[in-house]
């Protein structure tokens, strides 16, 4: 029987095509032997499955949410040797607003940060925006890069 239950076509959607369809290959091999000669019922394969679902959607999201950090901290470093080099004691708002601009008013917007002062709190919230901002800019990014791979297959 080749007959798939409704559970392993989520595997499909995941970001990571190879490890889905390794992982779907799996299953429906797993499944369709279990039809055939029964060595696990389908509620002791119920938890393997979440298990699967799960791990094929989970690292992608902290992965990216990593990748974001990394890029903020990498653009960090960027504006502190670049266009903030001399001015960081004069201006510690040059960093931030190197950074992100929407963020740095969002979070920072009419009360900036002295010379010599440090705002933890600020800080990790700016972080977090900044994060989030390259997160959806990246998704973005691949919404619009699924939209064209559409429209390059329709022609």
């Amino acid at each position: 029987p080749s007959l798939l239950p409704p559970l392993f076509f989520p595997l499909l959607l995941s970001p990571d095509r190879n490890l889905a369809l390794t992982c779907f290959t799996l299953l429906n091999s797993i499944y369709c032997r279990n039809v055939a000669m029964p060595l696990l019922s389908l509620s002791h394969m119920m938890p393997i499955l979440v298990w699967v679902v799960l791990a094929l959607i989970q690292p992608s999201l902290a992965l990216s949410r990593k990748r974001a950090m990394s890029q903020v901290n990498q653009r960090r470093t960027a504006c502190q040797f670049q266009q903030c080099r001399n001015l960081e004691e004069e201006d510690p708002n040059c960093t931030p607003m190197c950074v992100s601009e929407g963020c740095f008013l969002e979070v920072y917007g009419g009360n900036e940060l002295e010379p010599g002062e440090i705002d933890v709190k600020r800080n990790r919230a700016f972080s977090r925006c900044a994060q989030k901002e390259l997160m959806k800019k990246a998704k973005e990014a691949r919404l619009e890069e699924a939209r064209k791979k559409q429209t390059g297959r329709k022609k």
